[in-house]
């Protein structure tokens, strides 16, 4: 008797873990799809010359996934636009950082890490 309860109890548990590790994998991919969303709800401001609003939409996707390096990197992008060239720095060295963590850079990283160097060197050094 206390054996076929044992296993009756073990099954439940294995559903009930398995439900959950459900639940949160769902939970997980919904909060990358928002982000991705926010992110490029900010990329259409930049593009239509909304860089404030499109730092609003960046910070919030930030909110939600701090490591997302996208997000970060296009905050760089939306405050460099709006003339903030030291929050524009401060962003793509994160991005950087975020990134060389990772063991991994895309392109579109390279591309604005090229950017912060011109930062660096460049006209906006003294800014």
């Amino acid at each position: 008797m206390e054996s076929g309860l044992f296993f009756k109890i073990r099954a439940v548990t294995l559903v009930l873990i398995t439900f959950l590790l459900l639940a949160f994998i769902l939970s997980e991919k919904e909060k990358l799809r928002e982000v991705e969303q926010l992110c490029n709800k900010g990329m259409a401001c930049l593009a239509n010359n909304q860089p404030r609003q499109a730092v609003a939409y960046f910070k919030k996707a930030l909110e939600i996934n701090a490591d997302y390096y996208d997000a970060c990197c296009n905050l760089g992008l939306a405050y460099e636009a709006l003339g903030e060239n030291k929050e524009a720095m401060a962003y793509f060295r994160k991005t950087l950082k975020m990134t060389a963590d990772k063991g991994g850079t895309s392109k579109k990283v390279k591309k604005f890490a090229l950017r912060f160097l011109d930062f660096v060197s460049g006209p906006f050094k003294n800014k």
